[in-house]
């Protein structure tokens, strides 16, 4: 009797589950077909690209290839490349009827016995739905998986196979901007697909399991095993012979040498475009979602500086190193200072898709005396009442065990205004400085002004000379620059100004983010110095005739970093040159190859435009003797009004630094700290 109990126990226990799982499938279902996305004839066709514009709204380049847009007629996809395809993705697909039982099977016992959802066991049609109806949202939910199948199914019923299979190959992923069979010949090899040779053909079959894993200019390695792999699969069902598979498998990537690059006037301007909109609103939207995308690059500006990136008397006698790439390098950024937007960028003197690295904005390089106002001078002003005229000595030191040394040739001047050292790079009076100041403090005044210092502490006083463990990048120091340039104010640097749909809806729009970098005085002050700089410093190739201009050049020991940056009252710009790996270049210095390409850039940007003066920032009142640059004959090595070097009272925070009060030209004593202000009322009443 209770063996008979036991089994109606059992018996209902199964039907208790049976009926449970039936009503768990049975609600899937329904959940899924409740939001099952309709069949849209236009969801199938090849994705609209997205558009960029220049600041003139001019269409500057097409994200993807237009050919993209056009589709590839499956009568002109190579017998090879389609056996590839279905020796990797399903290899049934003329068999199936848009669901492949042995497939998912397989699938669903791997699952169950990790206890994960991994594995998808998807036809070509499944992919197919997927990707034009469910957002390609490959996230594993047994909801999406019928939702997949039942759309599977329903596209089998309407369309023949060769339909379907030309769709999914103009419809799918490459990688690379590349959507669709055309886009992916065309970015990685330069041909139409009816050219594709069976590895180029094998490698593109492999890459949409995960494109940006794959992909050739990512990762080579990786997209050389998948081709293999994808060759062994042919091999295994017969679409090769063992010949053909050994042959193909010994072959190289077979990349096109200049890949993709006929889809702008404007490469490295287009990369770094996307790859803010990237970040902004997601690749989805970028490469699926035919928007238009309109941009502060100028295309004067950016052509301009394009021509002197390839200009050879720029740089230093050129080699190609291993990989073919001209060296010394470059990277450059040119910033309106008034809005922040990027008039141009280029970050290097070849663009090369199998290499992209740009400069202009991943090359963090030492700066060397480029970075003075931002460590040195502009804190001595901001924060112990320094001014253009206060004298520093410029005699041997020694702090701790660090003694800086000034460049060959130079030797030690004694006494000399902040304005001359800075014209003329004077490294000891610069760690002078930085020691007065103190290197919180410096690092805080050049954070104000958008350069990040990392180990500062480890850095030390070297830094006071561009010593930075990582560097810094030339938008980065074009963004600094620019603070200075716009009145002390810093505007966060951007290259996009919104983002519009194909419905006219806006996506996205640039909102400003400003703040004040320094006082203005600290501003006047520097923009004269830096003034100095290129009259009768180390900056006098950056000149242009007519114009104010105001800049620091960067010359790293050995010359291994040639820096120039600068700004007239119109546009700020950064320009570094060096070897991609560090080289020393001996008759290389900021002034004479960087100042230069600067100055051709920004004499473009300037042509045609009325010369004007640097506007004095509010609260500052200059008199004539205190707005020239340099007193005549001395060059500015002593303060305005003295030629022979008088003795200026040692009153400073440091006995070798003697500050000047502010007087005709100065700030109102409200703007100073109180322990300045202090100082400069005494020496009033001496």
């Amino acid at each position: 009797m209770a063996g008979k109990s036991r089994k109606i126990a059992i018996k209902r226990l199964i039907i208790t589950a049976v009926a449970a799982v039936l009503v768990w499938v049975g609600w899937t279902v329904y959940r899924a077909a409740a939001t099952l996305p309709d069949i849209s004839v236009s969801l199938l066709q090849p994705p609209p690209v997205t558009q960029l514009f220049d600041a003139n709204q001019t269409l500057m380049a097409v994200v993807g290839s237009t050919h993209a847009n056009l589709g590839v007629p499956l009568a002109q996809v190579p017998r090879q490349l389609i056996q590839a395809v279905l020796a990797t993705e399903d290899v049934r697909f003329y068999e199936n009827s848009g669901f492949d039982l042995r497939s998912f099977a397989r699938s669903a016992w791997y699952d169950i016995s990790h206890l994960s959802l991994a594995q998808g066991g998807s036809t070509i049609t499944e992919e197919l739905a997927n990707n034009a109806f469910l957002n390609n949202n490959h996230q594993k939910s047994l909801t999406r998986k019928v939702q997949q199948l039942i759309l599977s199914l329903e596209l089998t019923h309407r369309y023949t196979k060769d339909e379907i299979l030309d769709m999914y190959l103009n419809k799918i992923y490459f990688g690379s901007g590349a959507w669709g069979i055309g886009a992916a010949s065309q970015t990685y090899f330069g041909v139409n697909p009816d050219r594709l040779t069976l590895p180029q053909a094998a490698l593109l079959a492999g890459l949409p399991q995960s494109p940006s894993y794959y992909s050739p200019l990512v990762n080579p390695k990786a997209a050389l095993a998948r081709r293999n792999e994808v060759l062994g699969n042919m091999l295994h069902y017969k679409f090769l012979t063992p010949a053909q598979y050994n042959q193909a498998v010994q072959a190289g990537l077979e990349l096109h040498p200049n890949l993709n690059q006929g889809r702008s006037d404007y490469p490295y301007a287009t990369d770094y475009v996307v790859q803010q909109l990237d970040r902004i609103i997601g690749a989805d939207k970028v490469y699926k979602g035919g928007i238009k995308v309109y941009t502060t690059i100028n295309p004067t500006v950016q052509a301009a500086l394009q021509q002197a990136m390839q200009n050879q008397a720029n740089f230093p006698a050129s080699t190609k190193d291993k990989n073919g790439l001209l060296q010394p390098e470059a990277g450059a950024v040119f910033i309106d200072q008034h809005t922040g937007g990027i008039a141009a960028i280029d970050g290097g003197r070849e663009h090369i898709t199998r290499m992209p690295f740009d400069r202009a904005v991943q090359a963090y390089r030492q700066p060397g005396s480029s970075i003075k106002p931002f460590l040195d001078y502009g804190p001595a002003i901001e924060y112990d009442g320094l001014t253009p005229d206060s004298i520093v000595q410029d005699t041997p030191l020694t702090i701790g065990n660090y003694s800086p040394h000034n460049d060959p040739g130079q030797g030690y001047l004694g006494p000399v205004t902040l304005r001359y050292a800075l014209a003329n790079s004077v490294n000891v009076v610069a760690v002078r400085l930085l020691d007065m100041v103190t290197i919180p403090k410096a690092v805080q005044f050049a954070a104000q002004s958008g350069i990040t210092i990392q180990n500062a502490d480890r850095d030390g006083l070297a830094m006071a000379l561009g010593g930075l463990s990582k560097g810094v990048t030339p938008l980065e120091m074009a963004g600094a620059y620019a603070a200075i340039a716009n009145g002390g104010v810093y505007n966060q640097p951007f290259v996009i100004r919104k983002v519009v749909t194909d419905t006219g809806a806006y996506l996205y729009t640039h909102t400003p983010q400003n703040h004040t970098a320094m006082q203005p005085y600290t501003d006047w002050a520097l923009t004269s110095m830096l003034q100095s700089v290129v009259q009768e410093g180390t900056g006098m190739e950056a000149a242009i005739p007519g114009w104010p201009v105001a800049g620091k050049t960067g010359t790293t020991n050995g010359g291994k970093d040639l820096w120039f940056d600068g700004f007239t009252p119109v546009l700020t710009g950064a320009v570094w040159i060096g070897y991609d790996t560090p080289k020393a270049m001996p008759e290389g210095y900021g002034g004479s190859y960087a100042a230069p390409l600067w100055r051709q850039v920004m004499t473009a940007a300037l042509a045609g435009q009325t010369p004007q003066d640097f506007p004095v920032p509010p609260g500052v009142n200059v008199t004539p003797e205190s707005a020239v640059p340099n007193s005549p004959g001395n060059q500015g090595r002593f303060p305005s009004g003295t030629s022979d070097g008088s003795p200026v009272p040692e009153t400073g925070t440091n006995a070798n630094i003697a500050p000047v009060p502010r007087a005709p030209g100065g700030p109102p004593t409200a703007m100073l700290p109180e322990t300045v202000k202090g100082e400069l009322i005494a020496q009033n009443n001496a």
